[in-house]
C-alpha cells in the first residue's frame, strides 16, 4: 500500500494523497476519504510517469496551485493576481490546474513603472518615493488588481530576481508580497532569498505568493 499525490493528474480533488492498495494484474482501487474505485493500473501508471519526469520544483507547484484551487472553490471565491519579478508564472501556476476558470478570475504582468501605474493605478508618487521593490508598491498593486477586477482576492508580488539590480537596501533576492481580501484582511511579507540564481528566486516567489492565497481563502484571521 502507498500515498497517491493525484491532484495534478487530472484526477478528481478527493483523489489527493489517497492510498493505493489491492493492485492485482491491471487493476488498482483507490481509497479516499469517501471514495473508492477501481481503476486501470496502466493509466496509473503512466500518470506517474508524468511525475517521475517532472523536476520536482515544478511538481510540488502544481500540487500547491491545486491545493489552493481547492480551498479557492470550496470558500467560493476568485483570485486575481498581479506580477512583477514572476512575470505571469502565479497565474500559470493556477491556470495549469483543470477548472480553474472557477477561481481565477484576471492576472496582470505589470513589468515597468509605467505599467504598474497605467495597469494598476499604483500612484508615481509611491513608485518615486518608496521604488517598484517595496512594501508600499506591492500594496498598491494588491489594491489595484481587486479594484481592476470581480476577485475577492488578490494577491501581489514585485521584487530583484537578479543576477543584476540588486544594491546594499535592496539586494538580488529581495521579494515583497501582497495578498488582500475584500473583507479588509491583508497580509504583506517580505523575503530575502539571498542571490540564489533569477529562477530559483522566481520561483520560491511563486511558492510563497500561493501559500498566502490558500491563507486568505482559508478564512484565517489576519
Amino acid at each position: 500500500m502507498g500515498v497517491c499525490s493525484a491532484a495534478i493528474c487530472g484526477l478528481p480533488a478527493w483523489f489527493d494523497d489517497c492510498e493505493v492498495s489491492n493492485a492485482l494484474a491491471d487493476r488498482v482501487e483507490l481509497h479516499g476519504a469517501e471514495n473508492i474505485i477501481s481503476f486501470d493500473i496502466r493509466r496509473l501508471t503512466m500518470l506517474n510517469l508524468r511525475l517521475s519526469t517532472m523536476p520536482e520544483s515544478d511538481a510540488k507547484l502544481k500540487l500547491l496551485a491545486a491545493r489552493v484551487g481547492r480551498r479557492l472553490l470550496k470558500a467560493q471565491r476568485s483570485v486575481a493576481t498581479a506580477e512583477s519579478c514572476t512575470g505571469g508564472w502565479i497565474a500559470k501556476a493556477l491556470t495549469d490546474t483543470a477548472g480553474s476558470s472557477q477561481w481565477f478570475s484576471e492576472g496582470f504582468v505589470t513589468y515597468s513603472n509605467e505599467s504598474k501605474t497605467r495597469r494598476l493605478g499604483v500612484p508615481r508618487a509611491i513608485l518615486e518615493k518608496n521604488g517598484a521593490v517595496s512594501e508600499q508598491t506591492v500594496r498598491a498593486m494588491a489594491s489595484g488588481a481587486l479594484r481592476r477586477t470581480k476577485a475577492q482576492m488578490a494577491v501581489a508580488v514585485t521584487g530583484i530576481a537578479g543576477p543584476g539590480g540588486g544594491g546594499a537596501e535592496k539586494p538580488v533576492g529581495l521579494v515583497h508580497f501582497a495578498a488582500m481580501a475584500r473583507d479588509g484582511r491583508r497580509i504583506h511579507r517580505e523575503k530575502r532569498f539571498g542571490d540564489i540564481g533569477r529562477a530559483a528566486v522566481r520561483m520560491h516567489s511563486v511558492a510563497e505568493a500561493l501559500a498566502m492565497i490558500e491563507l486568505l481563502a482559508s478564512g484565517a484571521h489576519i
